[in-house]
């Protein structure tokens, strides 16, 4: 299939999902990749494989506002397909989201509705928990509340640290984001006007096969 499914990636600092996602793109194309931190990794890596990138300092520009406003422009300028936050740690404006709604994705660090917002290892470890996982979802206006596309789960062993089960996750995260990606641009999921992520019969065996976790509602 023809990658004409285009993507805008934003980030904050070393892209390691961005690396995943250029690695393994079957289906769509990472048209840009832009930051609110100007020395972000993730430019260098995008500026290597030849992808356009954009930077915006709030210092020059003057408030949050409207380096925000300038992140916004630049990400809409090319009308993309999907926006893909990765690891992008500003909140995004509620007018913005509202806007772009069923267009934005993010992933988080936990089993939502598990565990919304930081410290997602922490409050795992602390709470008992012996599965964690990562959640990709749609972005609405709330924290981590947005419509799940699909989860991959790994377990809390003994002795795991909020570092060591951050790692761990990460393969998970590496895994998981390119193929809800891949899917959405060849149409295999989509989100309904009723806030329902539906999937194609080849899109829940695929997620079988991988192991992922997808809603139980009838596609």
């Amino acid at each position: 299939m023809a990658k004409d499914f285009s993507v805008v990636v934003l980030l904050s600092g070393r892209g390691s999902n961005f690396e995943s996602l250029a690695e393994q793109a079957e289906h769509f194309s990472i048209t840009k990749v832009i930051s609110n931190k100007v020395k972000a990794l993730g430019l260098r890596k995008a500026s290597s494989l030849g992808i356009p990138i954009d930077a915006f300092s709030q210092k020059e520009l003057g408030s949050v506002l409207a380096q925000k406003e300038a992140i916004y422009s630049s990400a809409l300028e090319s009308s993309p397909d999907l926006i893909v936050l990765a690891g992008y740690m500003q909140i995004l404006e509620p007018d913005f989201v509202t806007k772009n709604f069923g267009k934005v994705i993010n992933i988080h660090p936990s089993l939502l509705p598990k565990y919304p917002g930081l410290d997602t290892h922490k409050r795992a470890i602390d709470n008992g928990d012996t599965l964690h996982g990562c959640s990709v979802h749609f972005v609405d206006v709330e924290v981590d509340t947005g419509p799940v596309i699909a989860q991959a789960t790994c377990a809390i062993e003994p002795g795991d640290t909020p570092d060591s089960l951050s790692q761990k996750l990460l393969t998970f995260e590496h895994k998981l984001y390119p193929w809800c990606v891949n899917q959405i641009a060849a149409g295999e999921i989509s989100l309904g006007l009723d806030r329902k992520v539906s999937y194609s019969p080849a899109s829940r065996q695929s997620a079988k096969e991988n192991g992922f976790l997808v809603s139980l509602d009838v596609a």
